[in-house]
């Protein structure tokens, strides 16, 4: 999935963004890989909202996760479990494993089974299982709750939700969640259609 969504980003951001490329398991001055990492597409780097980023500096980063996960990994869009390594995409911006230096990333969420709306209330019951029995050293709040995001409209196949997480380093990290359905053939989910072909 991670592959095709690559692919489908690059083709837009030529179509209509050029100033951004997308790349899959980027580094950058943190120890885990990006899913996606988004940089700009100029030698010269570019400017977003009065800050410079260089070519090999990403201006935003993404986190992707499937859902549902296997049983003993069912919280892994928010956190891992005790004791286990993390990989929870939420944790890993909480705990500055992910997006350094960034005020904004997204996590796109793979639904396989399941709809959209009931995925953001599962994952809002998590929250508050996390904030009521914590696993790990995420300081995990009501803020960590998706909401509806207000530059959003709902679409059928994705739900765009929106977050602020606290990290245990610096400043919070505004987060967006795009949940897309893919219930329905994946491959028909990130094809290009005709005329775009």
């Amino acid at each position: 999935y991670n592959q095709r969504i690559e692919r489908l980003l690059n083709v837009r951001a030529r179509q209509h963004m050029d100033v951004f490329q997308f790349s899959r398991e980027t580094i950058h001055e943190t120890p885990g890989r990006h899913d996606l990492g988004v940089f700009p597409a100029h030698e010269e780097g570019i400017a977003v909202r009065g800050r410079a980023f260089g070519p090999e500096e990403p201006v935003y980063t993404v986190e992707c996760k499937r859902l549902p996960q296997p049983h003993n990994r069912r919280r892994e869009y928010l956190t891992s479990e005790k004791e286990e390594k993390s990989r929870g995409a939420v944790q890993r911006y909480k705990l500055g494993i992910h997006g350094a230096g960034l005020d904004a990333a997204g996590i796109i969420a793979y639904v396989q089974k399941g709809d959209l709306e009931s995925w953001r209330l599962n994952i809002n019951t998590w929250v508050k299982e996390l904030i009521a029995k914590p696993v790990d050293d995420a300081r995990w709040t009501e803020d960590d709750c998706l909401k509806p995001h207000p530059k959003f409209k709902t679409r059928g196949k994705v739900l765009v939700s929106r977050s602020v997480s606290s990290r245990i380093r610096g400043h919070s990290i505004g987060l967006t969640h795009f949940t897309v359905d893919l219930r329905a053939s994946s491959q028909r989910q990130f094809e290009f259609s005709q005329e775009e072909n």
